[in-house]
Parts: structure tokens; C-alpha cells; sequence
């Protein structure tokens, strides 16, 4: 019989409402979260699949576990799906913590379960202590915004119906009920930072300030929509892979518009902060910073945001007649993407330009190379990328693609054919 005054079913039913009549997957332990959560939908009449993960860490534990789960669904007429993982094998491959793989493993295979009984949603049981518990830990390291505002209730894949109810609420919830469910033993150690913050923090922080949880995950939430703000003022001012100093002058807060710009590239605090005292700088010259395959330029008031390695260039090759009309052709053009030489391809010899080396660029002068991929605007990143196309007796410098042809009349005509050179147009991240 169903409880129409239970005010978790309500919660869970308003929760769920977007997607009310179509499959769910719940993820269920045979904890009180989620044990709760699944009967709550089942009361309400949700469309609705257990998934049940058998880790075999904790031994005869584990497979206690797996069986109340079982006789759980059984019990409550809902269809299990059930897996066994092999986390040391995992670990064994793809390395990382303990925690970490069997986050990985349980999470790949919710996604593919999902999509292959086509449900609309991932259901998890994540609740207001474990959110408060995530703030916690994430204020002791160190974070922005971002890293109080909690978990959100629905991110499009993903559902948490529980996330305003506190545990106490979901236990009495099943009191009433006259459910029971099982506890995981290694919740009940405090050597974990969480667990100690759930077992010894919390619970002292209630004796002294009644009420405290409570208050606390009001405040997330008034943090949540505060998040909410800021993510559209830096959509607004920092998307793209230009950032301006002078927005950067203009903001609020240019460090937190320059964090926000680098933050899902690896770049350290040190890095950001010497970008930020070099954004004040009213310098000619260019800064470059490198994390991972991510690079970031500074130069003429722009920060530029590129991926590390240079992107690959195609030269095409054509053969053709020397002919009056060519002649005359080759004579008025620069000769940067496209270049006329006697020889194929495969005949010159490509390699990095030396430290210092120059090609000649008229009768009677040459210019560093170096030089040249600057006044190109090439980044500053791959400008020891460029290659150069050399002679292959004298190896001296003929062609940087896109960039300068050496002077010289490489086409006469005495010649029969000759060959075009075409680079293909590079597009630079901008």
C-alpha cells in the first residue's frame, strides 16, 4: 500500500517527474540510500531496473551484499542486473587507486547498461550529508565555486532523487516501513577522510550547533545558484581560446576569469599566477607556458590558448609544363603556400631549422629564420615545429610551407616541366 504522506516519495516523484513513465536504472548497494530510494520508486510506481555491482573486496561481505539485494528486487517484483569485477585485474591495466577503478568500473558499466535497456536515466542515491562531506573535503584542499557547490540533482544522465534528504531522514524513512538494509563494515572505519568527517566531525558539529547539516547544505545550495551566475558570466568573458588582458582588467576578478579560462587544462597555481603578473606587463615580447599537450601564449595583450604540438601541414604535389604564361606567374607570386621548384617532392630534404640559421630573402640579403616565423604570426609554441625544405647536396633553406620561399630563380626557361608545391592552409586554434 502506498504512503501518500511520505514526504520522500514526494521528493523522489518531483525529482523524477521529467522523466516519469519511461525505464529508470537504480544503483543499489543494499545500503539505506539506496535501499530506500529503490523502494521509494517502486511505491510510486516508477518504471524501474536494479543495477547491483559484486566487487569482491570485503569477502563473504560482498556476497552478503549481493544476496539482500537479490532478495530485495525479489521481494519488491523489480528486475536486477547484476555484475562481478575483478578490481585488481583492472588495476593491473589501467592503474590508479583502489577507489578510483571501482568508480570507473561501476560507472562504465551503469553508462552501457543504460543505453542498452534504453533508460532515461541513471538513478544514484547520493543524498544531502554526502554532498556537505564533498564540500568539506574539497574547502580542506583547497577550491573555488566550483568545488562547494555540490552535486546537482539532474545533469542530463544522471539522477539523484535523495539529494536534499539527510540521512536520518532516509533511515526513518525506513524505520517506518519496516525495512531493513545492511551496512558496509568499512564505513564504520575512520582511517577514510570522509568517513572520519561523517563519524567524528559532523555529529560533534550537531551536539555543539544543533541543526548545523541542515544549515550547512542551505548554504550549498545558496553557493549552487551563486555557481549558477558565475558559470554564465564566464561563458560570457572567458570562452574561446582568446582571452584579452584588458577584459581581463575590466573583470571583477582577473585571476577568477583567468583560473576559469585554464582550469580543465592541467596548468598549475604557480603557472596562473605568473600569467596573471605578466598579463599587467607592458611588454613586446611573448610568453609561452606548457602543460601536458596544452600551450598558452602571452603577446600584444592576448592570451592564446593551443594545443602544444603543431598541426600536421599537407603539401600537395603537381607536375606541369613550363610554359611563358607560368613564368610570368611565378615571377608575381610571394610564395608562401604555393612555391614552384624543378625537382619532386620526395628530391629536397626537410628538417628544423639551426639555432641562428637565416634564408636569403634577396640579391644581397638574408633574414634569420627565427625572424621570419615571427613576422609570419606563426605561435610561438610551433615556431621550433617549422620545418624547412633544403637543398639535399648544399642544405640550404628553400621553402618554410606557409611561411617564405627563399630568393632565387628556381624555374627557367630552358626547362620542359616543373613541379607546384601546394600547402594546405593552416588553421591556427583561434
Amino acid at each position: 500500500m502506498k504512503n501518500e504522506d511520505s514526504a520522500l516519495e514526494r521528493i523522489v516523484a518531483e525529482v523524477i517527474a521529467p522523466v516519469r513513465g519511461r525505464r529508470l536504472l537504480a544503483t543499489v548497494s543494499g545500503g539505506a540510500d539506496s535501499v530506500a530510494l529503490l523502494v521509494a520508486l517502486k511505491r510510486i510506481g516508477a518504471d524501474v531496473v536494479a543495477a547491483h555491482c559484486n566487487f569482491h573486496l570485503r569477502g563473504a561481505e560482498s556476497d552478503r551484499d549481493m544476496v539482500f539485494v537479490q532478495s530485495l528486487c525479489k521481494k519488491l517484483g523489480v528486475e536486477l542486473q547484476l555484475i562481478h569485477f575483478d578490481v585488481d585485474a583492472y588495476r593491473r591495466e589501467h592503474g590508479g587507486s583502489m577507489e578510483m577503478a571501482c568508480r570507473e568500473l561501476r560507472y562504465n558499466w551503469f553508462d552501457s547498461l543504460s543505453r542498452q535497456l534504453q533508460c532515461a536515466r541513471i538513478l544514484t542515491a547520493h543524498h544531502a550529508d554526502d554532498n556537505i562531506e564533498t564540500m568539506l573535503l574539497n574547502m580542506m584542499r583547497s577550491c573555488g565555486l566550483e568545488g562547494v557547490k555540490g552535486m546537482v540533482a539532474d545533469t542530463g544522465t544522471l539522477m539523484r532523487p535523495l539529494l536534499t534528504l539527510h540521512r536520518c531522514d532516509i533511515e526513518q524513512y525506513l524505520r517506518g516501513l519496516g525495512q531493513d538494509w545492511i551496512v558496509d563494515s568499512t564505513n564504520l572505519q575512520n582511517e577514510p577522510d570522509r568517513n572520519f568527517l561523517r563519524l567524528e566531525v559532523l555529529p560533534l558539529l550537531n551536539a555543539r550547533f544543533p541543526g548545523v547539516s541542515q544549515r550547512l547544505a542551505r548554504t550549498q545550495r545558496n553557493l549552487g545558484e551563486s555557481y549558477r551566475v558565475y558559470s554564465q558570466w564566464r561563458q560570457q568573458k572567458a570562452s574561446g581560446n582568446v582571452l584579452s588582458t584588458s577584459m581581463m582588467a575590466d573583470s571583477a576578478s582577473a585571476s577568477s576569469l583567468l583560473h576559469e579560462w585554464l582550469r580543465s587544462y592541467g596548468f598549475s597555481a604557480a603557472q596562473e599566477a605568473e600569467m596573471l603578473r605578466e598579463s599587467s606587463r607592458e611588454t613586446s615580447q611573448t610568453r609561452c607556458w606548457y602543460a601536458g599537450d596544452m600551450a598558452v601564449t602571452l603577446r600584444n595583450g592576448e592570451f592564446l590558448r593551443l594545443p602544444a604540438s603543431m598541426p600536421h601541414i599537407d603539401i600537395n604535389e603537381e607536375k606541369m609544363p613550363v610554359t611563358p604564361q607560368l613564368l610570368k606567374a611565378i615571377k608575381s607570386t610571394a610564395g608562401a603556400r604555393e612555391v614552384y621548384f624543378p625537382n619532386p617532392l620526395e628530391y629536397y630534404r626537410w628538417r628544423l631549422p639551426h639555432p641562428g640559421e637565416r634564408m636569403k630573402i634577396s640579391r644581397n640579403s638574408s633574414k634569420k629564420i627565427a625572424d621570419l616565423l615571427k613576422e609570419a604570426d606563426i605561435p610561438l609554441p610551433y615556431r621550433n615545429q617549422c620545418k624547412v625544405m633544403c637543398h639535399p647536396e648544399h642544405d640550404t633553406p628553400l621553402w618554410i610551407p606557409d611561411v617564405r620561399r627563399a630568393f632565387g630563380e628556381f624555374i627557367t626557361a630552358d626547362m620542359q616541366q616543373c613541379f607546384l608545391f601546394s600547402a594546405n592552409k593552416k588553421h591556427w586554434p583561434v
